[in-house]
């Protein structure tokens, strides 16, 4: 059916209109209703959204209703005008502010900090992330029990402390992510989180402590990934039941928190019944081999993944595998591998035999992989599907021809699957 002769001549006339709109120079965004001005200018960074305010008398306060603040200043030329531009962001925008991030390298100074962020707090902030690199900021109060709080990542080394006697309580009512990196304990016994909107917890600490004397206890049955990197408290209560994924890494520099360590990850891991993909970095592994079958873990029959980088430990790999029988995917690195006995493992673990469809073998370019561990899963992986060959890149060049012997060492291995193939990542 055809247009009619109105509807034609309709659609001409507008398109017209707006032709001559655009022609005699008509600021058609300047029209639009300040919320959605104020929506445009949020998805900018800060800087630029302020800079608008040069283009027109209209657009001189424009940027005042922003509700998203992004900061990033790696490297400030001139201090003091930087603290003015942060003080007019935080005086003059008239919103609540919906997210705040701020990442600086630079030293700022305590009290700054400090005020910056009592501020954000006081207008409802739902986002909160900072990436700040000085000590000795002590972070205010009012953090701990921020109702408006969704998300807070906080990377820096920043200080939480409470009195000797009474436990540090965090009280987050509608936060579903919370990240901290870096932060200080100062005279703390107890952290108590009490956050039942909580997902996603991730945790950092110094690498260089292995073992800390406080205790842990997360109330919140909703979380599904946890991270756990640096130094493990004495005790981590965690209902684990929900959680799918987590990430743990440690490295010792004693026997004593490599004990310590091992123990408590053991009782971490008891309660992750749910848990579908793992990964172990570091002395991990070894922490958890240290204690051997004094403390069985824990049987993970919906594990589908585990990825182990670096350090890895033959005797705790066994000891996940034999727990994981329906594992599918494993990432494994042929170098710094213990001496281990392969024709002692007895039974061979389940997956082997009847999942494991995937393995990764990770290993330097520059060194010879040590195969042993390659040969015993090939042999045994009677239903792998494909092996990913992942070599480092070389820093010299001319040893790429290393990655070639590679693939034809692993192509000699017997293997138990008749249809698995061979493919080479970077």
């Amino acid at each position: 059916m055809s247009r009619s002769t109105d509807q034609i001549i309709g659609i001409n006339l507008t398109i017209k209109s707006r032709k001559m709109g655009c022609a005699n120079g008509e600021d058609r965004i300047s029209n639009l209703p300040i919320h959605v001005i104020s929506d445009i200018l949020s998805l900018m960074s800060t800087k630029d959204a302020v800079r608008t305010s040069v283009l027109s008398k209209d657009w001189k306060y424009n940027w005042t209703f922003i509700y998203n603040i992004d900061i990033k200043s790696l490297k400030i030329r001139e201090k003091p005008s930087f603290l003015n531009f942060m003080g007019r962001i935080l005086l003059h925008t008239h919103h609540n502010i919906q997210s705040f991030s701020l990442t600086c390298f630079e030293d700022l100074g305590i009290s700054q900090m400090t005020e910056w962020i009592s501020v954000v707090l006081r207008r409802n902030v739902e986002s909160l992330k900072v990436i700040y690199l000085h000590k000795g900021i002590v972070l205010p109060q009012s953090l701990l029990s921020c109702t408006s709080l969704r998300i807070l990542k906080l990377e820096w080394p920043c200080t939480l402390k409470c009195s000797d006697t009474d436990p540090l309580i965090f009280s987050f009512p509608l936060l579903e992510t919370f990240e901290l990196r870096g932060c200080n304990w100062l005279n703390v016994k107890c952290v108590e989180i009490y956050a039942p909107a909580l997902t996603i917890l991730h945790s950092m600490s110094s690498f260089e402590v292995g073992f800390n004397d406080y205790i842990v206890k997360i109330y919140g049955d909703r979380i599904v990934e946890f991270t756990s990197w640096g130094g493990l408290p004495r005790l981590f209560v965690l209902p684990g039941s929900q959680v799918v994924y987590a990430e743990l890494g440690y490295y010792s520099t004693s026997t004593y928190p490599l004990y310590q360590t091992g123990l408590q990850v053991r009782m971490l891991l008891q309660g992750f019944s749910s848990l579908m993909h793992l990964k172990i970095w570091g002395d991990l592994a070894k922490a958890i081999a240290f204690l051997g079958n004094n403390s069985p873990l824990p049987r993970f029959d919906m594990l589908e993944r585990l990825d182990t980088y670096d350090k890895l430990n033959v005797s705790a790999l066994f000891e996940l595998l034999h727990a994981a029988p329906s594992l599918k995917s494993l990432n494994v690195c042929l170098r710094d591998l213990d001496d281990h006995d392969y024709d002692g493992v007895k039974p061979v673990p389940s997956c082997l035999v009847s999942r494991l469809e995937e393995i990764t073998f990770m290993y330097s370019s520059e060194r010879t992989p040590q195969l042993h561990l390659a040969k015993f899963l090939l042999k045994n992986a009677t239903k792998l599907k494909i092996v990913h060959l992942c070599g480092s890149r070389p820093r010299d060049h001319s040893l790429l021809t290393s990655d070639k012997t590679v693939k034809q060492l692993i192509l000699r291995l017997p293997r138990g699957s008749t249809c698995s193939t061979i493919v080479e990542d970077w």
